[in-house]
């Protein structure tokens, strides 16, 4: 439960019927930031700003959804706060956040892949995720679609990174669409570069898979790495994988029978109590 006696901003909560409302996805990082351990509340800002939504009702678990915020809306609310508990740790994930994820997963992985040295990550930044590659006229008589989406993009590098769950890329008509991907990208200039769910689940094997990405980005390390970048590698690692199956402390960002995520609060005759729909 979260109580306030400082005055919220605007905007802090939205209404779903009489004298109920819920905090709006912003006011939520917030207090989101008093509870999660910092890369964890990286990740549910991730969540916050994807596309996706967590269901049983779909045979992958989850489902397209527009997002609940924007990095740009956050800093926005951010900006209007004063004196809130959580308010610094929420400044500081902040500039961390990836938009446009649409797993749990992808957030995970692009986050290994971009935070800094000094947080454990592999320094490569300036990420984009589900970048649209349009498809050039010439080329479109060898597939039914105009653009493809990489799932990692870099802006000024000829480099698609895509990362391929189980799930998602099972089945012939994925195994099809993958194979005309890894055809034409190249024929584009592009070069395809893969990340399976095992390379991910490994700690060596994502350092040997981001250092070979890093040579097809062209990319030299322009940070120092920490003396006990080992040690910070493997509590990001910790905190991240276990953001695949849900937050701790109650906050499940993505659920779909959630109005929004999971840790929002309703209030009733002006007290600031627990919603929980689930």
């Amino acid at each position: 439960m979260h109580r306030s006696c400082a005055a919220l901003p605007a905007k802090s909560f939205i209404q779903l019927k009489d004298n109920i409302f819920i905090a709006s996805p912003e006011l939520s990082f917030v207090q989101a930031a008093t509870e999660l351990p910092f890369y964890q509340l990286i990740h549910y800002g991730c969540a916050l700003c994807g596309g996706y939504v967590l269901s049983d009702e779909s045979e992958t678990g989850i489902l397209s959804r527009d997002p609940l915020s924007s990095v740009k809306k956050l800093q926005a609310y951010l900006q209007t706060c004063e004196c809130m508990k959580g308010l610094k740790a929420a400044r500081k994930a902040l500039p961390y956040i990836l938009e446009n994820s649409w797993s749990p997963r992808e957030s995970t992985s692009g986050l290994l892949i971009s935070l800094p040295y000094k947080h454990g990550g592999k320094a490569l930044s300036d990420i984009r995720l589900n970048q649209r590659i349009d498809i050039p006229a010439y080329l479109r008589s060898m597939t039914d679609r105009n653009y493809f989406v990489a799932d990692f993009f870099w802006p000024g590098k000829m480099v698609a990174a895509e990362y391929d769950s189980d799930v998602a890329h099972s089945g012939d008509a994925p195994r099809t669409t993958d194979a005309i991907k890894r055809n034409l990208l190249p024929l584009m200039g592009y070069t395809p570069f893969s990340f399976t769910r095992l390379q991910v689940n490994s700690d060596r094997e994502m350092d040997k898979a981001c250092e070979n990405l890093r040579a097809l980005l062209r990319v030299r390390p322009r940070q120092k790495i920490p003396q006990d970048y080992a040690q910070r590698k493997a509590e990001l690692r910790r905190q991240l994988l276990s953001c695949s199956d849900g937050y701790s402390n109650g906050y499940g960002a993505t659920k779909m029978n959630d109005k929004l995520p999971r840790g929002n609060k309703s209030m009733e005759n002006g007290a600031l109590n627990d919603k929980n729909e689930r």
